[in-house]
């Protein structure tokens, strides 16, 4: 069994600079997410997906995957 020797560096890191204020929203969990999704846009894009099916064929618009 041959043994090699390993080189191994030892590198300087310094502490993480963390901004707490900027933190502090994101520690607090999704439930507080800047921005909530509008119901607008839900809407939209399922007005915009019901158009998309009605320009299908017929026989591919079923749901049912056959």
């Amino acid at each position: 069994m041959r043994k090699t020797k390993i080189n191994q560096q030892h590198n300087q890191f310094y502490p993480r600079t963390v901004n707490h204020e900027e933190m502090s929203l994101p520690n607090k969990g999704l439930q507080h997410n800047i921005e909530k999704p509008l119901e607008k846009y839900w809407t939209g894009l399922i007005m915009a997906t019901e158009l998309a099916i009605r320009m299908l064929q017929p026989e591919m618009q079923s749901d049912t995957g056959s």
